[in-house]
């Protein structure tokens, strides 16, 4: 049992690692971000601050940010396109994307 709670622990150090380095890059490159979650599934507990909902999921074998506009069949309301991702630079939308895995390499060094 205790190998299993430290997998998760790590697991969970791991993912929120990666999804911070979305969430923090594309904060900084003004992307509004929706969702900031830890864990798949049945949300557990979330609680709004600022445009971003932040939550805690069941299942601790992922996680996910949300931006506004990542999906190109979304409809983004007018007033949010200028902060929607794909309106943003070829440069932002790929520091965006690539923070996450850059993240965890950088914790692994």
């Amino acid at each position: 049992m205790e190998y299993f709670l430290g997998f998760v622990l790590l697991l969970g150090v791991l993912i929120f690692i990666h999804e911070f380095g979305h969430f923090i890059i594309a904060k900084a490159c003004k992307v509004r971000v929706e969702v900031f979650s830890i864990g798949m599934g049945k949300k557990l507990f979330s609680f709004v601050k600022g445009e971003t909902t932040y939550q805690v999921s069941l299942l601790p074998l992922g996680g996910y940010v949300k931006l506004t506009g990542q999906d190109p069949r979304e409809e983004v309301p007018p007033e949010f396109e200028s902060v929607s991702f794909r309106n943003k630079t070829l440069w932002q939308r790929s520091a965006v994307v690539l923070a996450g895995p850059l993240f965890n390499a950088a914790l692994a060094i």
